[in-house]
């Protein structure tokens, strides 16, 4: 029992060496990627921000119970930029669709004042997290690099699960074009492809995907 159980702490001690071994190499390696993915986010999500203030700019008010008396009658749900509903209810067995003159009418209709305090509100809060810039970006890459993280460990630990060891393991990159790396891990016998892929666009945040493919040598 004593024999198994200190066999057991040494695989386990050895195993921790290992993968920290292959985080440091790889991390290194993706250090670039890393940092491009955490400022993309950052960016991102911050100019969401600033358009958000914008938007809200239509309640601007001293205080929430000056906007709801400035724009109380005034405001219409098509200012808000809600979308009308498509039907009206349901009638047996179908739904009775609204005419263009209903859904105009329901985009004309005045908010009442409590949906503008409500908008005041999120005006309000966003112009704080503005005015808080440092802090708001702070907050935006901690959480692209808890993102990241865990990414980036899931990776390890599958390379690791099929490697088994470190032993005589290599790694190299095999290609980095535009937004793409590809790292090739090998050993004597078997190889790991890893191709970390950049998607990003403006209407979803910028994200990456870790592919792996492994591949026996004869």
């Amino acid at each position: 029992m004593t024999l198994i159980k200190e066999l057991s702490q040494a695989e386990v001690k050895r195993r921790r060496i290992q993968k920290s071994n292959l985080e440091m190499k790889l991390a290194k390696m993706l250090r670039d990627f890393e940092n491009k993915f955490m400022t993309a986010y950052t960016n991102y999500h911050w100019d969401q921000l600033e358009d958000l203030e914008e938007e809200l700019m239509i309640v601007d008010a001293e205080s929430r119970e000056a906007a709801a008396e400035k724009y109380t009658d005034v405001i219409t749900r098509g200012d808000l930029g809600q979308s009308a509903p498509y039907d009206n209810g349901r009638y047996g067995n179908s739904y009775q669709k609204f005419s263009d003159r209903q859904r105009e009418e329901w985009l004309n209709t005045p908010v009442s004042k409590w949906t503008i305090m409500g908008e005041w509100d999120k005006l309000n809060a966003t112009r704080i997290m503005i005015g808080r810039e440092s802090l708001t970006k702070f907050k935006f890459m901690t959480e692209a690099n808890k993102g990241w993280i865990q990414r980036f460990d899931k990776l390890v630990l599958r390379v690791l699960s099929e490697a088994k060891s470190t032993e005589k393991m290599t790694l190299s990159t095999a290609r980095a074009r535009g937004s793409e790396l590809e790292i090739l891990i090998q050993q004597e016998t078997q190889e790991f492809h890893c191709r970390f892929i950049w998607v990003d666009g403006h209407l979803v945040a910028p994200h990456h995907r870790f592919i792996v493919t492994t591949r026996k040598i004869k």
